[in-house]
């Protein structure tokens, strides 16, 4: 079994599972034409796709109306958290959801920030996509505030603990500096997905090469994919356990 996974831009991802296109929190929609190579959604990428727009959360950094262009394609659908303005025909999901939806398996959990991650489950494919759920540890929090969100971060994620998960899609942030892989570690010893590919580092890759030095690396070896720039594209080998990167057309 192979899936296609391209990496658009901070926490936006493509994912492409047989004939269906599933694209998460897409916002950063210039330049216009391109399509998935450039790290664009336009119309010739998802052209004759049944597609899934997919919103963790009504930040600007992973929700753009501009998705809502393409709500003419017939073959088209949204998945929104309930935190962004409903929108008709959209399926609006809180935290701690579980929905069927047009061929989707879809359960919800609640973020540490705002909103929701997605567990999506298609034609025997399961992909997890954080949204802004991550042990957010920031070097002028309190005590108190650090025990409230590892609390919160574990309580969230536990929920995943025995799920298969063929691909997780976590945010390594820079700006957390030598907390920035706390979250994703954590998740791997809790959780152990397959596959990882590391988000929420905007135009800051540096995060990734450090990433790639640490013993997750060599844990997740040929499991962990190294995106760092727009329209990278993943040929992820389920069934061999390994992937194939290529370079993009996106120059961030």
């Amino acid at each position: 079994m192979k899936i296609d996974v391209w990496y658009l831009y901070h926490s936006g991802f493509a994912v492409a599972v047989g004939d269906k296109r599933l694209i998460f929190d897409y916002w950063k929609n210039t330049p216009h034409t391109g399509g998935f190579a450039a790290g664009i959604v336009d119309s010739d990428s998802i052209r004759d796709k049944e597609t899934f727009f997919f919103a963790s959360h009504s930040h600007g950094d992973h929700y753009n109306p501009a998705i809502f262009n393409f709500s003419y394609r017939p073959a088209v659908h949204y998945v929104l958290s309930d935190d962004i303005p409903a929108r008709e025909g959209a399926l609006m999901l809180g935290a701690n959801e579980k929905r069927s939806f047009e061929g989707l398996e879809i359960e919800t959990f609640l973020s540490t920030d705002l909103g929701i991650a997605f567990l999506v489950t298609v034609d025997g494919v399961t992909i997890y996509h954080a949204g802004d759920l991550n042990w957010w540890h920031w070097d002028d929090d309190t005590p108190d505030e650090e025990a409230a969100m590892k609390n919160a971060y574990f309580d969230s994620i536990g929920r995943l603990k025995g799920k298969k998960i063929d691909l997780a899609i976590v945010p390594v942030d820079p700006r957390l500096e030598k907390s920035a892989f706390m979250g994703i570690e954590s998740f791997d010893e809790l959780i152990g997905p397959t596959f990882f590919a590391p988000m929420h580092f905007t135009s800051n890759p540096k995060v990734i090469d450090e990433l790639m030095e640490r013993d997750i690396a060599k844990k997740k070896d040929g499991c962990l994919i190294p995106f760092k720039t727009r329209g990278q594209k993943a040929k992820i080998y389920l069934d061999e356990g390994r992937f194939v990167l290529t370079p993009g057309k996106g120059t961030e």
